[in-house]
């Protein structure tokens, strides 16, 4: 890999907060969502995919592809910026010719921290190491390594989807691309009374994904929202 591309570039300190703007009761909503790209050498033209989604919204209750979620809670942050939140973790996996959604559904906790938390191992410096953790016994987190040289996704399919034929878990490295599009882009934009969006995005990075432990090479796109709007129902809470 080339030296200027070691690392991701870009202010990623509010990577892993969801109080960059001050949440509205039934408005706020945030997610992190990554979909990743493999070129299926079986069917030239089409790729494989995986999309995967953390997600919370500020609302009694909302209907996510068929499924009522009903939070039960709200959001908490603690006194060093470490955020609990009641949320969804959901997923696809299109294999080049079945499409698999849901791949993942499930209602769960997370913690979503920075480096510079105590329950972080080891000392940071807050510039965008950190991670979403979902308080499961699965490992279905998502989080940038130290020195932002990588971000890593595992993820663990439901039971009903390996039923059907889908593979039952994932490992995801994404990593520098070259120049712009693996450079962090930031927009922030607020309307009135309160509303608007703050949006971290990369375009593109490469991307090293073992499916049930078949290793595939292909490319990445990630981005981590913050929207304070009336919303619809879809496929995320």
């Amino acid at each position: 890999m080339d030296q200027e591309n070691t690392h991701f570039k870009g202010d990623f300190s509010s990577l892993w907060r969801l109080d960059v703007m001050p949440p509205i009761r039934r408005l706020s909503w945030w997610w992190w969502w990554a979909l990743i790209l493999i070129p299926d050498p079986d069917r030239p033209g089409r790729s494989k995919q995986l999309m995967i989604l953390w997600s919370t919204k500020e609302t009694p209750a909302i209907r996510v592809s068929g499924h009522w979620w009903k939070p039960g809670g709200r959001m908490f942050v603690d006194d060093h910026g470490g955020h609990v939140i009641p949320g969804m973790v959901c997923a696809w996996w299109f294999d080049g010719e079945k499409m698999f959604e849901p791949l993942v559904m499930r209602e769960c906790r997370m913690a979503s921290i920075s480096d510079t938390h105590p329950l972080w191992p080891g000392e940071g410096k807050g510039e965008g190491a950190g991670a979403v953790i979902p308080l499961i016994p699965q490992d279905m987190s998502i989080g940038m390594a130290p020195g932002n040289k990588s971000f890593w996704i595992n993820l663990s399919s439901d039971e009903e989807a390996v039923a059907r034929g889908a593979p039952s878990k994932f490992e995801a490295e994404l990593t520098p691309w070259w120049g712009p599009p693996s450079e962090l882009t930031y927009k922030n934009n607020e309307y009135f009374l309160g509303m608007g969006y703050d949006i971290l995005r990369l375009q593109a990075t490469k991307c090293r994904l073992v499916v049930d432990g078949e290793v595939l090479e292909g490319t990445g796109y990630f981005q981590k929202v913050s929207v304070q709007a009336p919303s619809f129902p879809w496929f995320w809470g």
